[in-house]
C-alpha cells in the first residue's frame, strides 16, 4: 500500500475579496469587512435632517430617482455619499 498523499502546495494569486451572491441575478457583490470603509447608512429621518426637509419628501426624492438609496427589507437607507452628492448637485442628481 502507498502512503497517504500529501496535499500540494499552490502559489496562486492572492485570493479576491469576499463576495456575496446578489438575488437571483448571478453578479457578484464585494463585501467590505473593515468598518472604517464603510458608510453609514441613514434612515429617511437622519437624512431629512441634513436637508432639513421632511422624510416624506426624503422618499419622494428617492422614488423620483433623484437621491440614490439602498433598499434594506422593506425600507431604504441612504449613505453619506449619495446625501453629498445630492447637495453638491444641487438636488439634481440623476
Amino acid at each position: 500500500m502507498s502512503p497517504p498523499r500529501q496535499p500540494e502546495e499552490h502559489v496562486d494569486a492572492p485570493a479576491p475579496p469576499p463576495s456575496v451572491f446578489n438575488g437571483g441575478i448571478g453578479n457578484t457583490v464585494n463585501v467590505i469587512t473593515d468598518p472604517d470603509r464603510v458608510d453609514r447608512l441613514l434612515t429617511a429621518t437622519e437624512v431629512a435632517d441634513i436637508l432639513r426637509c421632511s422624510p416624506k419628501v426624503v422618499g419622494n426624492l428617492f422614488r423620483a430617482g433623484r437621491l440614490h438609496g439602498v433598499r434594506v427589507g422593506r425600507t431604504v437607507r441612504y449613505t453619506n455619499g449619495a446625501v453629498r452628492a445630492f447637495i453638491n448637485a444641487g438636488g439634481h442628481t440623476s
